[in-house]
């Protein structure tokens, strides 16, 4: 699913989360010494997924910092994001100046009570007709547009600045609210474990 969602040129790989921490370099451990093992785990399997990522673009294996804000740090001349969630983890790399992001959720519908914080009036007038997964459908999808965006203006974006444009077809489009030069695409798909959503960010 991931492979066929995402666009020629960006490397995309999956993992179990249960990463083996002693694989990681020095400074990577360093991010996570506090952490719980879980934590610690998806951390390592995501690191990962990432150098796997890199790899199929030509990129040796190197360290995958995480910045001050917590997000990865890239090597020069590349971009990515990864994501994880209780049974999977993804990475997403591509070379040059994209923004990408990437989110992967397990395939379980969003809580009644967390839909008027994630979706816009709008969508929740279009998930009236709806219902099942979708609204797990938009939480992912902005999840995607919020690290698409975030490396280009280092943005936090709440849910309700970024509205969404679904069809069936598993393409969406996102207006951000707060940012009319910022353009938004992606795409989306849904498993019988996972919904996954990849977006690509660029100024107008």
């Amino acid at each position: 699913m991931a492979e066929g969602m995402v666009p020629r040129g960006v490397a995309v790989v999956c993992r179990d989360p249960d990463g083996d921490v002693g694989a990681l370099f020095a400074e990577e451990r360093l991010a996570i010494g506090r952490a719980v093992p879980r934590r610690q785990a998806e951390f390592a399997a995501g690191r990962m997924a990432a150098r796997e990522a890199l790899g199929m673009l030509g990129q040796p294996p190197l360290c995958i910092p995480a910045g001050a804000d917590r997000a990865p740090v890239w090597p020069q001349g590349f971009a990515g994001s990864i994501s994880h969630c209780r049974g999977a983890v993804v990475a997403a790399a591509v070379r040059g100046g994209s923004h990408i992001g990437i989110d992967v959720e397990e395939a379980v519908p969003l809580e009644d009570e967390l839909w008027d914080t994630v979706c816009t009036p709008k969508e929740l007038e279009w998930l009236k007709a709806q219902g099942g997964l979708w609204a797990k459908v938009i939480f992912s999808a902005k999840e995607a547009v919020y690290k698409a965006q975030y490396s280009i203006a280092g943005r936090v974006l709440e849910f309700s600045e970024v509205e969404l444009t679904l069809d069936q077809a598993g393409c969406f489009s996102a207006r951000v609210l707060v940012d009319s030069a910022l353009a938004v695409e992606g795409r989306f798909g849904i498993s019988d474990d996972f919904v996954l959503s990849f977006a690509r960010a660029r100024r107008l």
